[in-house]
């Protein structure tokens, strides 16, 4: 099979996930993690989210460490990987969402016309058809990872795109010899890119983030992959009885208390297992009702301290509000 036919099929593939896909568990990303599908020079993995209800298809350790620092923002809900950006005018992402039936959205005009109004060339790939005859196929462009959040109006919508550092973006301050063409050329190509999805959804009214591996704190990605791994083995407990936990645990953090004391406190007080009580205090600073500094590495037998730098406040002001 020739290189062109192998693009149409992927394209092809790419189009059909997107006809199917919606929200929370149905959202269908338009690459997946597989063997077949996932890019060779790529770092894939499937991080499950129960809060979404599904596995996240992620194709880079900056697109893991993003996913976990949306899924903590208590004002997410919903997060779509490898979201397919339509070549031709479409809905806004969110027009099809129950919540947003008779609200008046602005379509994204597709990157074929942002590629035609600043000169770009749109990637196609070729197939045939039935009689034999040559077509093209716009060839989709992909986004990393759009957040859906809700405030006090509504829904709306922020575009995460995720790269190793900067200069990837073709934003970076590094200078280049004007004699290095090759440089040069992919600077350009990598800027090229990261417009097109920036117009793209900047006509929707949606902010994007260029957002690099290096921009995430490495020991806050560790404890927040920790932290939800537990929280999510955590069972369901009565309301009033939960309401009692958190107050114990959050009287216990003014004591510098580990997570192993809390859930042996929690134990004995309650008469839970601490096989099940440990998953209950990871839970509770999952779920924001137990803060702590997560900026330190998180050890279960060492001294748990309050926060005093909030990284949900963190995350809002670079990545969502802006600085």
């Amino acid at each position: 099979m020739t290189k062109s036919y192998l693009s149409a099929v992927k394209a092809l593939k790419i189009y059909r996930r997107d006809e199917i896909s919606g929200f929370g568990q149905e959202y269908v990303p338009a690459i997946q993690v597989t063997r077949a599908e996932a890019p060779g020079q790529s770092s894939p993995s499937l991080l499950r989210s129960e809060k979404l209800g599904r596995h996240l298809h992620l194709l880079s350790h900056g697109e893991f460490a993003a996913a976990l620092h949306a899924l903590f923002l208590p004002e997410l809900r919903d997060l779509h990987e490898q979201k397919m950006l339509q070549p031709d005018q479409a809905q806004h992402p969110l027009a099809a969402h129950p919540s947003m039936v008779g609200r008046s959205l602005p379509p994204a005009p597709g990157t074929q016309h942002i590629c035609d109004k600043y000169g770009y060339r749109h990637p196609f790939a070729y197939m045939e058809d039935a009689q034999g005859n040559r077509q093209r196929l716009h060839f989709p462009y992909l986004g990393d990872l759009l957040l859906i959040l809700e405030n006090e109006f509504g829904l709306f919508c922020v575009n995460w795109t995720i790269k190793r550092t900067r200069d990837q973006f073709g934003l970076g301050d590094s200078l280049i010899d004007p004699a290095n063409r090759e440089l040069m050329k992919m600077k350009v190509k990598a800027f090229k890119r990261y417009e097109i999805e920036r117009c793209y959804y900047e006509a929707a009214e949606i902010r994007t983030f260029a957002i690099a591996f290096v921009d995430f704190d490495r020991v806050v990605t560790k404890n927040l992959f920790r932290i939800m791994c537990f929280a999510q083995r955590a069972l369901v407990i009565e309301e009033q009885l939960w309401f009692l936990i958190i107050s114990r645990l959050n009287r216990m953090l003014v004591m510098s208390k580990s997570i192993k004391q809390m859930a042996a406190d929690i134990s004995l007080s309650f008469s839970i297992p601490v096989s099940i009580t440990i998953n209950l205090v990871y839970r509770a600073i999952w779920n924001h009702e137990l803060k702590i500094n997560l900026f330190k590495t998180l050890l279960p037998d060492r001294p748990l301290q309050p926060e005093s730098i909030s990284l949900v406040d963190q995350i809002r002001h670079k990545w969502i509000r802006g600085l």
